[in-house]
């Protein structure tokens, strides 16, 4: 048995990477939200709590380094969470 295609590949038509980037059809289930939220929490948290640690207690540029990426991990969950940008194209058009 044959695994199913998609309309276009069973057209002929080869399907380019330019065409899976631009997908509309991609759905989100909430097992895939709370994973990817609970993963980049996760992340930020661990780096935080690390920013003022060890050989990085004495080095502030090192700190602002380390608590902006740890920043920018809070953001990525709270986004996908919220459907913030760059995951706002997940988000239901019914809405």
């Amino acid at each position: 048995m044959s695994e199913p295609t998609s309309s276009s590949a069973a057209a002929g038509e080869a399907v380019t990477c330019k065409e899976k980037l631009l997908r509309t059809d991609v759905t989100d289930c909430f097992e895939c939200k709370v994973t990817g939220s609970l993963g980049a929490f996760a992340i930020g948290a661990f780096v935080l709590y690390n920013a003022g640690k060890g050989r990085n207690a004495d080095s502030k540029l090192m700190r602002v380094v380390l608590r902006s990426f740890a920043g920018g991990c809070f953001y990525i969950s709270a986004a996908r969470v919220l459907y913030l940008p760059p995951f706002d194209y997940l988000k239901e058009k019914g809405l």
